[in-house]
């Protein structure tokens, strides 16, 4: 549902309403609010930023890989980078990783030349690595050991003038979106509380000890879904990082470690965070095989050896994309089968809405004709979350494509009233059974498994989201 604060974010931009949620990512917003002006649809324009990100990392990936070493490494580099499935999964999707992953090459480019002696204004060095924040701030960690370490290179004096420009880079964004936020104190209230909520719980910074081993299974697993057996060669790649100590080595170890250390530390959310420091991994990924296979090969060989290693990594990726998704797709169509024939004989699409939690993009791809409402039902309890989740509120935007989706905007403990024209309201996950806690008992077709289940909606109603747990009340509290 975050897809949904971003596109609200471009009518109205308050992240203490969670719209989006803090830090506001104001640059990626203000990005959908100029493609805004030529289509006029939220979640579209917001879907060109990535679309348009995607395509523009290629070449300036290329173009890095080009000044870094050869240019057989740069294509080779280039087209692993375009078959992978990540790249292609977020640069479809409103958010803001594909753009951060634009911007982390776009500093490495221009990085690159400081690290191999090459002269650049301290204060664009540091302005535009402060005013990347304004697009994911994770970018700041993400990239920060490189940043330090480009900054040993130049003289003290033009490193604390970056210092400065980092600060007046950052301040750029962050000003404006408090004071949209409502002043420092709310935006520092929320924020805190959302990390205290959300996302300190799950890190080692909040005492969770074990969360740095789950991040390490959840990066092998997006690696391995990603590159397929080609990954294998990443300990290849980190022994010869180590063992040559070339200035592309290190530059490409420390911009990778930096990643790295940040989802073990920090946080590691949805897949889209591994697009900002993937390249890097990558590069040594195909680093790693040409060297495998390319280190004894004569002169005459190179050639041949080099377009098969290059055409193995691209059909790896490409062939695992999708053999793992034709599989997906066929295991959730199977078990949708029944699920969408029992609604539809039973219900009708316009006095009909289909209540979902973590498959409501499934019922709303197989149920097309049906409205979907997202229960947002809370992960812990309103005490231990003071103010950034004091229970979700479910609204419907009519100015928000598609308008048959109903979904959560901001963490602000209201009840959703329904539509009068609505006669049922329908389960098609069997999680939120589990959940219910209303008067009147849900009613199941059928008995037997895969189930719907459903609710007669009387007029005036009204829909409540709390901490597991959701209900119907009627307009009337004496009304059964």
């Amino acid at each position: 549902w975050d897809v949904f604060e971003f596109a609200h974010a471009l009518r109205h931009f308050d992240p203490s309403w969670s719209q989006p949620h803090v830090p506001g990512f104001p640059l990626f917003i203000l990005a959908g609010k100029l493609i805004h002006l030529l289509v006029r649809d939220e979640l579209l324009a917001l879907r060109w930023v990535s679309a348009l990100a995607s395509a523009l990392s290629v070449p300036l990936l290329y173009r890095l890989g080009r000044r870094v070493g050869e240019r057989e490494r740069a294509a080779l580099w280039a087209a692993w980078w375009c078959t992978v499935p990540l790249f292609w999964r977020f640069g479809v999707l409103p958010l803001s990783y594909t753009l951060e992953a634009l911007v982390a090459v776009g500093l490495a480019a221009m990085w690159w030349e400081v690290w191999q002696g090459g002269g650049m204004s301290p204060w664009l060095l540091g302005g535009l690595f402060g005013l990347s924040g304004g697009v994911r701030p994770s970018t700041w960690l993400v990239m920060g050991p490189l940043w330090l370490a480009t900054l040993c290179r130049r003289p003290r004096r033009e490193a604390m003038l970056a210092g400065l420009a980092f600060a007046a880079g950052a301040a750029l964004w962050l000003v404006p979106t408090v004071a949209l936020s409502g002043g420092w104190t709310v935006y520092h209230t929320i924020s805190r509380n959302l990390s205290a909520g959300l996302f300190l719980p799950e890190t080692l910074l909040g005492g969770d000890w074990t969360a740095p081993w789950r991040h390490v299974l959840h990066l092998a697993k997006v690696l391995a879904a990603g590159c397929g057996p080609a990954v294998l060669a990443l300990p290849v790649a980190a022994w010869l990082w180590l063992s040559r100590r070339a200035p592309a080595d290190r530059f490409m170890a420390l911009w990778a470690g930096g990643g790295v250390f940040y989802v073990l530390v920090f946080h590691f959310g949805q897949d889209g965070y591994l697009l900002a420091f993937l390249p890097p991994l990558g590069y040594g990924l195909v680093e790693a095989w040409q060297w495998l296979l390319l280190r004894r090969a004569a002169e005459p060989r190179r050639a041949a050896l080099a377009l098969a290693l290059g055409v193995a990594l691209l059909v790896n990726n490409t062939a695992v994309f999708l053999a793992r998704d034709q599989a997906r797709l066929q295991a959730a169509s199977d078990a949708w089968a029944r699920r969408i024939g029992i609604v539809r004989r039973h219900f009708i699409p316009d006095e009909t809405l289909l209540f979902d939690f973590g498959t409501f993009h499934e019922a709303s791809w197989y149920l097309k004709e049906y409205r979907t409402g997202i229960c947002t039902l809370l992960a812990r309890p309103t005490d231990s979350i003071p103010l950034a989740a004091q229970g979700f509120f479910v609204s419907e935007h009519q100015d928000v494509e598609p308008k048959r989706w109903w979904y959560p905007s901001g963490y602000r403990g209201e009840p959703l009233k329904l539509p009068d024209r609505l006669r049922y309201l329908v389960c098609t996950n069997g999680f939120l059974e589990s959940c219910y806690q209303g008067r009147e008992p849900l009613r199941r077709i059928p008995e037997t498994s895969p189930a719907v289940w459903w609710l007669p909606v009387p007029p005036g109603s009204q829909l409540h989201c709390g901490y597991l747990a959701w209900w119907l009340e009627p307009a009337d509290p004496g009304r059964p």
